[in-house]
């Protein structure tokens, strides 16, 4: 299969529901991922989790998906397979160019380079590198432990090289200021590097 959003190779069946209504079905399939936008990807997602899947539609701003591999296997009516006797749920990719704005009133991540990792509810970015403002994150990671969740929680972890500047423009820019960055509303810093 291709189209504009990716190239990717599957092979597996697909089984109707024994009983119409109550699921959409059974599947065992498994492929390859050559390429996909990575703002293309929740617009594949079932709506079982469409909370989720409309929060990676305004998170997930860009990046190239590549090298990747997937498996989908059991009832779909149960997916994202928060339970794995019940099914299996896999993807996993390279990223590269992504940007993730993970909530409107915080800096978009930009950058992105590293993995993305879906398995059965949980979903995981691992970057080797990414950016907020000029700031660069390595070791960083966005994980949400379970998408089926009716409040998904995305945990942020990572180290940033930062400059004094920066890290005053995320106290400021960000809903910070109303809390412990309300101290940077009275202070300028300024210097020479190196």
């Amino acid at each position: 299969m291709s189209n504009a959003d990716a190239e990717v190779s599957v092979a597996g069946t697909w089984h109707a529901a024994r009983q119409p209504g109550q699921s959409p079905g059974w599947v065992d399939l498994s492929g390859r991922v050559e390429r996909a936008r990575a703002a293309a990807v929740a617009g594949y997602l079932p709506n079982g989790i469409a909370g989720t899947r409309d929060w990676l539609a305004a998170a997930v701003l860009a990046g190239e998906v590549s090298d990747g591999r997937f498996e989908l296997k059991g009832d779909l009516w149960h997916f994202p397979f928060r339970d794995a006797s019940q099914g299996r749920f896999f993807v996993e990719a390279a990223i590269d160019r992504g940007r993730l704005r993970y909530h409107p009133a915080w800096p978009s991540v930009d950058r992105v380079k590293g993995a993305i990792r879906f398995e059965n509810a949980r979903m995981e970015i691992r970057a080797q590198e990414a950016y907020i403002y000029a700031s660069r994150a390595r070791s960083a990671s966005a994980v949400v432990a379970d998408l089926g969740a009716d409040a998904a929680v995305l945990a942020i972890e990572g180290d940033i090289d930062t400059t004094g500047r920066d890290s005053v423009r995320f106290l400021r820019e960000t809903p910070l200021v109303d809390g412990p960055g309300a101290f940077t509303r009275a202070v300028a810093i300024e210097g020479r590097r190196g």
